[in-house]
């Protein structure tokens, strides 16, 4: 069996590996502007499908993150922001209609065995 050499690294992938990220610095939040009612405000930390984005796209710090989120789930349970929205495929899609009173089994026009039972 022939061993194979492995390749030697670069110097530099070796040293970057060791050298930190520099931390983002944290957006300064004013903690009264934290609230269910700025929807404004609210509307920056949100996707457009409803979800909280992460502090580490948002860059706020660990507290103002904590606040956000109960603010976001405050004005949701108000209905003040959406909980979830579609997806932009079904956003636009027309609903079933039926007349009133009638029920997908009649209006097809089939007869099942429970019906006759009642």
């Amino acid at each position: 069996m022939v061993m194979m050499k492995r390749p030697k690294r670069n110097k530099d992938s070796k040293e970057r590996k060791n050298k930190r990220m520099p931390k983002k610095r944290a957006m300064r939040v004013d903690m009264a502007e934290i609230n269910y009612k700025n929807l404004r405000f609210l509307q920056q930390f949100v996707t457009d499908r409803g979800k909280l984005l992460p502090r580490r796209m948002t860059n706020v710090s660990a507290k103002s993150q904590r606040a956000i989120a109960v603010a976001v789930r405050q004005a949701r349970i108000l209905a003040f922001l959406p909980v979830a929205s579609l997806p932009a495929h079904q956003a636009y899609a027309t609903p079933m209609t039926r007349e009133p009173g009638e029920h997908r089994r009649h209006s097809e026009g089939k007869s099942y065995a429970s019906d006759s039972a009642r």
